[in-house]
């Protein structure tokens, strides 16, 4: 799991990993994603959030989602 990976380098509590992988999982079974380069990109996103201090699951999906939303069109 790429969002994994990606938090070794990263200062977060247990519970926020959690909300971050739980919105990661949620978020790419969405979209059916499925390829690894997909993955994690989403991974990113999610991560950028809670950077930006968006920890709970609810919201970083919506917000990753509609930021996939709006690079669509």
């Amino acid at each position: 799991m790429p969002i994994h990976r990606l938090l070794k380098k990263a200062a977060f509590e247990p519970i926020d990993v959690e909300a971050m992988a739980q919105a990661f999982e949620a978020i790419c079974s969405t979209l059916e994603m499925t390829r690894e380069d997909d993955r994690e990109i989403v991974a990113r996103m999610v991560i950028d959030c809670a950077k930006l201090g968006t920890l709970n699951r609810q919201d970083i999906c919506k917000m990753v989602l509609a930021e996939i939303q709006d690079r669509a069109t």
